[in-house]
């Protein structure tokens, strides 16, 4: 907006941005203090849109806005323009939100999360591309298995087996193998 001027602490800040984000722990076990190998490194990304001046944005204050339960005692810290987020207890649907005043706009699709954690290979911002929901998972499985069944049937009745009906049988098992076994190690551990 023309005219607006922010300062912070009595320096203007040429692109104030405020972020609002929620930590989670959106599986079924809990993430135990000793789990975190070191904590967690909140950063943001240069803004690669034309209008924003794409500098490196800095984190100038924040604030502990809610906490899941009340007495889940996050440990938020800022050191050197950087977001830190201290090893603390995370049962499932715990969680706590962190509102952060920066410098700068920042990448709003690459939000970078720097955390090493006992089962989890990676935190992630939520939203997974559509494929890897549960449900259009369990639809390719079981479409995969109706054709399965289909081409069994043909094999049965039919005196040979031709390749294309090979080819749909090994893939169709394939996949079967491929989503159980994925989903399997989904359900351990999932940050």
């Amino acid at each position: 907006m023309s005219g607006v001027e922010v300062t912070f602490n009595g320096i203007p800040v040429p692109e104030p941005h405020l972020c609002t984000l929620k930590i989670t722990n959106n599986g079924r076990v809990p993430i135990l203090p000793s789990d975190y190998t070191r904590v967690i490194n909140v950063n943001f990304l240069p803004c690669s849109h034309s209008a924003h001046s794409r500098a490196q944005p800095n984190v100038l204050a924040f604030d502990l806005v809610e906490q899941s339960p009340k007495n889940l005692g996050a440990n938020v810290n800022l050191l050197n323009a950087k977001l830190y987020v201290e090893a603390t207890l995370l049962n499932p649907s715990n969680s706590f939100t962190v509102r952060v005043l920066l410098d700068h706009d920042f990448n709003h699709e690459k939000l970078d999360i720097d955390a090493r954690i006992v089962g989890i290979d990676e935190v992630k911002p939520p939203g997974e591309p559509w494929p890897n929901s549960w449900w259009v998972q369990g639809f390719m499985l079981i479409g995969s298995m109706i054709l399965f069944v289909g081409v069994l049937a043909y094999y049965v009745n039919a005196p040979s087996l031709s390749l294309l009906s090979a080819i749909v049988l090994f893939s169709s098992i394939a996949a079967s193998i491929t989503y159980l076994t994925g989903t399997s190690k989904k359900r351990v551990r999932r940050g």
